[in-house]
């Protein structure tokens, strides 16, 4: 084998397709199943808090895509949509559930599972985006 055959060059890779995505918040209460998860770094918006600004410009973002679609609200008209930004709680989750990664290429998928708000337990009157598993008594 010559070295051409085991080098991986980004270059001449596929650019990937880029999905609609919205955030989680449109599917709250719904049951899901996850099919992918992927984190990556990216530019800010105006709701990014500035303390999730690396000294890269970028911030990090987490997206999900469930196994079906839900017609939502994208860019002034409704389409199906199946991939949703979440937040580093839910990512958290996602990233404790043993070989999650290797489950995912395999083609399993995680759940089921329920977005929701969940309150704080040092401060109840906050809350924050969570799965619930159908243990949970929130499911």
């Amino acid at each position: 084998m010559n070295q051409n055959e085991n080098t991986l060059n980004p270059a001449t890779l596929p650019k990937p397709e880029f999905a609609d995505t919205v955030n989680i918040n449109k599917i709250n209460g719904k049951e899901i199943y996850i099919t992918g998860y992927t984190h990556n770094r990216g530019r800010p918006n105006e709701y990014t808090p500035k303390d999730k600004i690396g000294e890269d410009g970028l911030t990090d973002y987490y997206t999900i895509t469930t196994d079906k679609s839900f017609d939502l609200e994208y860019k002034g008209e409704t389409k199906p949509i199946n991939h949703f930004y979440v937040t580093p709680a839910i990512a958290k989750q996602i990233e404790r559930i043993p070989n999650y990664k290797e489950a995912l290429e395999a083609g399993q998928r995680i759940g089921p599972a329920k977005a929701l708000k969940r309150p704080k337990t040092d401060n109840p009157s906050q809350t924050f985006w969570a799965l619930a598993w159908e243990n949970d008594s929130d499911y």
